[in-house]
């Protein structure tokens, strides 16, 4: 688990959950502090045995508020119901907290449709918190609505967005089956319907995200579901039962149909795949064959966002995160690097590297040369040059861990603050961390610029060094 980063709590450790809370570890850009899942057999059990991966020793609590102190200033991913009135409540105390939220709550993806007003309560409650929620996913949340969103961009006034994905329920989970009604008679689908039981969640805030992200405007959405009976014995489901379901949702303006998207998951269906038309100068259309794995890529969905959420502000869509998945470090004037720290790095002053780093300087000091010299003036062994904390600050490992890439970096002031000189036969070990980053502009354009404070301490853990950089990266 990485020492620095942006802090982040999984609330929900269902199956999508956990495997956030797996992807989570694996990125050095985030920090995982907390897990909360009040459900029997799983609150109070250790992370790292319920992921089956090392993480770092934490315990699964039951209720958030010490999870939430935690994670201050960070983001909770939550995975836990698809009604954004269940998710409210949880979502009011992260922000209250100080935390921004990621969430798979399929009607978070655009709330503003059926929870007008307490959309607004909570985009004025991230606003007076500095936080920023978000709801994110396949579908909804790429597939349907920000796949043709994006595709808008090469073309001219959008006219109409026809969307389709047809998933096959043999291949995916038995949750998505459940949701499909799959095995019920068509007499018990219809009462689940009447329950809210069934169904897939979100799809008419997909219409209207769409319609947002082409440019469209919307006065009405219109939804249809209807039970796929099978008409023949197969995969678990006996002819007359419900094999899957097929969903409409309908956006118009002003009478006209501007959306159209239509879901179909069922038991065997021929053709999966995500297809998505626009109706534009130029017409534009996009097949992915297959269709984009729900679960997995929902896990990398959320993740991609909470490297992004915590530089926006109020309750937002995923049409205001960034567009590309590449390093967010393109412009670092997000600051989210700020705080990120290094592994511990031992070094052992050797009485060579002091001596060749003297002569590299053209130093004189016999302090730095002649161990005579040094023990005559009451130290144990060669004397570091002042700026020799330099050959001891962060490390290349570090760096990667910033994820700089290619970028070319000058270094720029230095400084140094000294508790005693660095001596030979000293085994020091230094921490780096990022202190600031701001941004500048200079005569070749805009650039970022990355101070970096390095810590050395002995072996009693006493303070030997403090070293502070400043560098400088070009963008592009």
């Amino acid at each position: 688990m990485a020492d620095g980063g942006i802090p982040v709590v999984v609330m929900g450790l269902g199956e999508v959950g956990r495997a956030i809370a797996r992807r989570v570890l694996t990125r050095p850009e985030l920090r995982l502090v907390a897990a909360v899942d009040p459900a029997k057999g799983i609150a109070g059990r250790g992370l790292d045995d319920l992921l089956g991966v090392a993480a770092g020793g934490l315990t699964v609590a039951s209720e958030p508020g010490k999870a939430l102190a935690a994670a201050r200033g960070g983001v909770v991913l939550l995975a836990t119901t698809s009604s954004f009135e269940k998710a409210r409540p949880l979502i009011e105390q992260a922000v209250k907290a100080g935390c921004s939220v990621v969430s798979t709550c399929e009607e978070l993806a655009w709330p503003w449709l059926h929870h007008e007003a307490a959309a607004e309560a909570l985009d004025a409650l991230c606003e007076a918190n500095d936080v920023a929620v978000v709801g994110t996913g396949v579908n909804p949340g790429f597939s349907l609505d920000r796949l043709p969103a994006f595709l808008a961009q090469v073309a001219g006034e959008v006219r109409h967005v026809r969307g389709l994905r047809v998933v096959d329920l043999a291949k995916r989970r038995d949750a998505l089956r459940k949701k499909a009604g799959v095995g019920l008679t068509e007499a018990a689908f219809e009462a689940a319907d009447e329950r809210g039981e069934v169904g897939h969640v979100g799809l008419s805030e997909s219409a209207a995200l769409a319609a947002a992200g082409c440019g469209l405007e919307v006065d009405e959405v219109e939804e249809e579901l209807v039970p796929l009976i099978a008409e023949e014995d197969g995969h678990g489901v006996k002819q007359g039962q419900v094999a899957g379901v097929h969903q409409v949702a309908r956006a118009f303006h002003e009478g006209r149909e501007v959306v159209h998207l239509e879901v179909i998951l069922a038991l065997g269906v021929d053709h999966p795949r995500d297809e998505v038309e626009i109706d534009a100068d130029p017409p534009l259309r996009a097949v992915i064959p297959g269709g984009i794995p729900g679960e997995a890529a929902t896990v990398h969905a959320v993740v991609h966002a909470a490297l992004a959420v915590t530089e926006r502000r109020g309750l937002i869509t995923v049409l205001d995160l960034p567009a590309g998945r590449g390093s967010e470090i393109t412009s670092m004037h997000d600051k989210t690097l700020i705080g990120r720290e290094s592994e511990p790095v031992l070094h052992e002053v050797e009485k060579g590297a002091i001596r060749r780093f003297a002569e590299a300087l053209g130093d004189p000091n016999p302090l730095a040369l002649e161990e005579s010299a040094a023990r005559a003036a009451g130290y144990p062994g060669l004397v570091a040059p002042p700026t020799f904390a330099v050959t001891l600050g962060w490390s290349e490992r570090f760096r990667h861990s910033l994820d700089l890439g290619t970028r070319s970096v000058l270094h720029g002031e230095q400084g140094f603050e000294y508790a005693r000189p660095i001596v030979a036969g000293d085994r020091l070990v230094v921490r780096s961390r990022v202190a600031d980053v701001q941004e500048r502009t200079g005569a070749s354009g805009p650039m970022d610029v990355l101070v970096i404070e390095d810590e050395g301490r002995d072996e009693k853990g006493e303070l030997v060094f403090k070293a502070r950089s400043t560098l400088i990266l070009r963008r592009g």
